[in-house]
């Protein structure tokens, strides 16, 4: 069975593909790459487990960033357990990812684009 990451790449490319087609037919009046972008990251979103997907919840909730212990509280799952499940996003999926605020050092949702 194929992994996460190589069903993310060939779903991307077939979105973008067909957005980017339909662009050059007149049939849709927008950018489809950005499209296709959108997409992709609902099926990376739909491909996640429960508990990860109550954290990626979590942390689309909150645009300004939050910490592993507001994910903690909002979720009811332990710290460390959100820490690995985390972890196991940004290994397992490849459009969507987690950076660290500068300012107060917060996560926030941060999307990928690139078909590697």
């Amino acid at each position: 069975m194929a992994n996460k990451k190589s069903i993310e790449n060939r779903v991307y490319a077939a979105v973008v593909l067909h957005c980017e087609e339909m662009e050059n037919k007149g049939q849709y009046k927008g950018n489809g790459h950005h499209l296709a972008q959108r997409l992709s990251s609902m099926v990376t979103v739909g491909l996640l487990s429960k508990q990860q997907r109550q954290i990626y919840d979590a942390l689309t909730e909150n645009q300004e960033g939050t910490s592993v212990k507001e994910i903690s509280l909002a979720t009811k799952i332990e710290s460390r357990a959100v820490s690995a499940q985390l972890r196991a996003i940004n290994s397992n999926t490849q459009l969507i990812n987690f950076k660290k605020t500068k300012k107060d050092g917060k996560l926030k949702l941060w999307y990928k684009y690139k078909i590697q």
